[in-house]
C-alpha cells in the first residue's frame, strides 16, 4: 500500500496537528514499515495453530472482591463543582 503525502496531511487535519516537511517523511516511512510489518504477520502459516482466549495462563490472577465505594459525600467532597448532588461538568455545546 502507497502512502501519500495528501494522507498525512489530511491526518494532520483531522489531529489539529502542523507537521513538518521532515516530520511528514518520517511519518511516511514509520507508516510503511508498520504496514510491511503486517503484511509479513499476515503471510505467517497459522493453520496448525490453536487460537488462545488469553495468552496468559489465568493462574496467577487474583480473585475478585467486593468492596465498598465512595459514599456520594465522599465523592462529591473534592469535586469543584456541585449542583443539586451532582458533580457539574463544564459546558460542551449550545
Amino acid at each position: 500500500m502507497d502512502i501519500e503525502i495528501e494522507l498525512i496531511r489530511k491526518l494532520e487535519t483531522l489531529a489539529l496537528l502542523k507537521l513538518s516537511e521532515e516530520e511528514e517523511n518520517n511519518i511516511i516511512n514509520d507508516i510503511k514499515k508498520i504496514l510491511d510489518f503486517f503484511n509479513t504477520i499476515q503471510k505467517a502459516q497459522l493453520s496448525d495453530v490453536e487460537p488462545l482466549f488469553h495468552p496468559i495462563k489465568s493462574t496467577h490472577l487474583r480473585p475478585d472482591e467486593v468492596k465498598n465505594g465512595l459514599t456520594k459525600e465522599e465523592a462529591l467532597a473534592n469535586a469543584s463543582s456541585v449542583e443539586g448532588g451532582y458533580i457539574r461538568g463544564p459546558r460542551t455545546g449550545e
